[in-house]
């Protein structure tokens, strides 16, 4: 019986995501606060990521992003990686 693979699927980037990922630095800064970060998560429609990538974030757009930092939201001197593509068995 053949091992499965997970398949890496092409998410487009469009405009707002761009916008979205661009922005992240000079938004508000969001304190490591558990239920700060998970409220702001949840008013963007992202959502927490931990199967596919791990101590991510998966965004509205379904993109997946990585970060330095606790919050990806003002942190003007924390990398963020974000990952075009989905994996999915």
């Amino acid at each position: 019986m053949p091992t499965p693979v997970p398949a890496l699927a092409h998410r487009p980037l469009t405009p707002h995501a761009v916008t979205e990922l661009v922005a992240l630095p000079t938004a508000p800064h969001i304190p490591d606060d558990f239920d700060a970060l998970d409220a702001e998560l949840q008013q963007r429609g992202w959502d927490w990521e931990h199967e596919l990538v791990c101590d991510s974030f998966r965004t509205g757009h379904e993109h997946v992003l990585c970060s330095d930092g606790g919050s990806p939201f003002g942190e003007s001197d924390v990398r963020h990686f974000p990952f075009f593509g989905e994996l999915y068995p």
